[in-house]
C-alpha cells in the first residue's frame, strides 16, 4: 500500500483475489441489510460470462449518506460456483451538473465508472506449494 504501489489503483494488492472479493461483497450487503431502503437490488437476465452462465445483479444507492463511494455496482455470480467473478462499479456525480444531467444512463454510467474487476480461467485444481512464495524461486528471474 505504499505510495508507489497505489499511484495506479485504488485498493492495495494485498486485496486482490476472489476470496477477499467475497469477503468485502459479504460485508457490503450485511451494511446494506442493516440499512433497509438504501440500496435498490435487481436482479436482471442471466448472463454468460467466460462461457460459464451467472446470475447479474445491479444495485442502486439512493444516497451518498452510507455508501459514500459509490452509487452503482453491477455483479456477475457464477451459478455453478456461486462466486463473483465480475463488480463493476461507478462513483456519484453532481446532480446540479447540467452537462450531466442530459446523458443518458449509458453515457453517465461511462463519465462516472470507477472499477472493473473480472476473474476468469479459474481453476480450483492447482496444488501451490511453498515454493511458489519463495522469493528466490528461479522461475521468477529476479
Amino acid at each position: 500500500d505504499s505510495s508507489i504501489a497505489m499511484g495506479e489503483a485504488r485498493h492495495p494488492v494485498t486485496q486482490a483475489g476472489l476470496l477477499n472479493l467475497a469477503k468485502t461483497m459479504a460485508e457490503y450487503r450485511r451494511r446494506d441489510l442493516a440499512h433497509d431502503g438504501s440500496v435498490d437490488c435487481c436482479m436482471g437476465p442471466e448472463q454468460l460470462f467466460n462461457e460459464r452462465p451467472c446470475y447479474s445483479f445491479t444495485l442502486n444507492f439512493k444516497d451518498d449518506d452510507l455508501e459514500t463511494e459509490y452509487r452503482k455496482s453491477v455483479l456477475l455470480i457464477d451459478k455453478q460456483w456461486s462466486i463473483p467473478v465480475l463488480v463493476q462499479n461507478f462513483g456519484w456525480y453532481d446532480t446540479e451538473d447540467e452537462e450531466l444531467a442530459k446523458l443518458s444512463p449509458a453515457e453517465l454510467d461511462e463519465e462516472t465508472f470507477l472499477e472493473y474487476y473480472a476473474y476468469s480461467n479459474i481453476n480450483f485444481g492447482v496444488q501451490l506449494r511453498s515454493v511458489d512464495f519463495d522469493r528466490d524461486n528461479p522461475d521468477y528471474r529476479f
